[in-house]
């Protein structure tokens, strides 16, 4: 490269000595030159070719949430392309928007038991994506149907039959679902063949509810004051039922919790005859029977006599399929000898619910039925009145009030303190399919244990 101002100086001088001194200090001055501007050729290449590399890393961490393929420029490529720079001043580096946080396509299947719709996407792999607990997301399927400002929660934080994406505590994928009202699955014509994707729609959003409402229960025993309390063992008390007459707790078979044979002890110590199982069927009996872990001899015996009701009740308090299993799983219960007991699997839901009719039924007021379904939050979860009134008043105004309204039928301007909850009971009951006569065995049985009705 030649400086053309040195050339014209050099040609002015004269020849000799001097000439050939400013000769031998031009070439020395070009090769400077020239070393310099090879220099800077090579650090451009270096830039150019982290800017490749980020680039190609970059589209890697993107497509493990899109499942698609990102090309790789090869080496001859990435060096075809790198720009000749001829100023000595690096060209301004461009800064790339941010990726959208979402999904891939995503497959999707009916969960078995409570209709859900399960999404193929474990909790880890959807917030390595980008989102977290407390988000606000759109969900689209491939069918068309889209739910925007989805809730994200680690549970069903959600209004009865409010929609929710929940990463529901060792459940191994997420699921989409109408909390405690239709089966979503079956109210939105789903199908196997569809697929569906996750974008954010605004982060943090519901984070408040979730840190409010996130707990999780210890499963080590030493962590409580009782077994019972581990269990969530209790007998019912509300309105006119009699003494250990009938109990409630988390499932005696199911050891999912670590709690099956502690419950199973339980059964035995308290003289429990008959069993009403919410949650199971058959085929989940045969499964517990067939793990290393089933240690539940005194359920073998009621197993054995006939006398453990096996229901497979869902959660979708809605529909008429609901009302109709839980009422005629209460009665027979009923018809059967007591002490009763009845479970689903933590304790906490279902068995609330079925608890709400039989106390209401027998003439508990609302402060007992709350007083019930809140003592599964403290136990677990150490929520109180006394010690956590914000935490409490939460739970009671975002899960047990809209859960009377719908489980019951109530409505939204009636005043929950003043409701009739033996009224409300036996309409449920009803609605079920039951009739006077079989609601009145119901009752009989548990406020009358002298006399239990239609011993089987």
């Amino acid at each position: 490269m030649r400086n053309n101002t040195g050339v014209q100086a050099a040609e002015a001088m004269p020849s000799g000595n001097v000439t050939n001194d400013r000769n031998r200090m031009d070439r020395k001055e070009r090769m400077r030159g020239q070393t310099e501007a090879a220099e800077k050729r090579k650090k451009t290449a270096g830039r150019t070719w982290s800017r490749i590399f980020l680039a190609v890393l970059s589209g890697f961490v993107f497509s493990a949430c899109m499942n698609t393929a990102v090309p790789v420029p090869s080496p001859s490529a990435a060096a075809e392309s790198t720009p000749v720079v001829s100023s000595p001043l690096p060209a301004p580096e461009e800064t790339a928007p941010p990726a959208a946080v979402q999904t891939g396509e995503l497959s999707i299947f009916m969960n078995n038991v409570f209709h859900h719709c399960e999404i193929m996407i474990s909790q880890a792999d959807f917030e390595t994506c980008g989102f977290q607990l407390g988000d606000s997301v759109n969900v689209y399927f491939k069918s068309g149907k889209t739910f925007l400002d989805v809730p994200y929660y680690s549970g069903y934080y959600v209004p009865p039959d409010n929609i929710v994406l929940c990463a529901y505590p060792k459940f191994k994928y997420l699921n989409i679902a109408y909390n405690c009202g239709r089966e979503f699955w079956y109210a939105e014509n789903l199908d196997e063949s569809d697929t569906v994707h996750i974008e954010l729609n605004e982060s943090g959003k519901y984070r408040m509810i979730e840190d409010i409402f996130s707990q999780t229960h210890s499963d080590d025993p030493n962590d409580y004051e009782t077994i019972e309390d581990f269990c969530n063992f209790r007998p019912l008390a509300g309105g006119d039922i009699a003494e250990n007459r009938v109990f409630r707790s988390s499932s005696p078979v199911n050891n999912k919790y670590y709690r099956a044979a502690y419950n199973d002890d339980l059964l035995e110590k308290y003289g429990v005859r008959t069993v009403l199982d919410l949650s199971d069927n058959q085929d989940d009996i045969d499964y517990h029977r067939g793990k290393s872990d089933w240690n539940s001899d005194y359920c073998e015996k009621l197993l054995e006599s006939g006398h453990f009701i096996l229901l497979n009740l869902g959660v979708a308090l809605l529909t008429d399929s609901f009302a109709e299993t839980l009422s005629r799983g209460l009665y027979d219960m009923c018809s059967m000898e007591g002490p009763y007991f009845f479970n689903c699997s933590e304790g906490k839901d279902r068995t609330g619910f079925a608890a709400i009719i039989l106390e209401g039924l027998c003439g508990a007021g609302y402060e007992e039925l709350k007083n019930d379904y809140m003592r599964t939050f403290d136990v677990y979860y150490g929520i109180r009145e006394d010690a956590d009134k914000e935490r409490y008043d939460a739970v009671v105004n975002t899960a047990f009030d809209p859960l009377l309204r719908v489980l019951l039928r109530i409505e939204e301007d009636a005043d929950l303190t003043t409701v009739d909850y033996r009224e409300r009971a036996e309409q449920f009951l009803k609605r079920g399919g039951l009739s006077d006569a079989e609601i009145e065995t119901i009752r009989d049985a548990l406020t009358k244990p002298e006399e239990p009705q239609n011993k089987q």
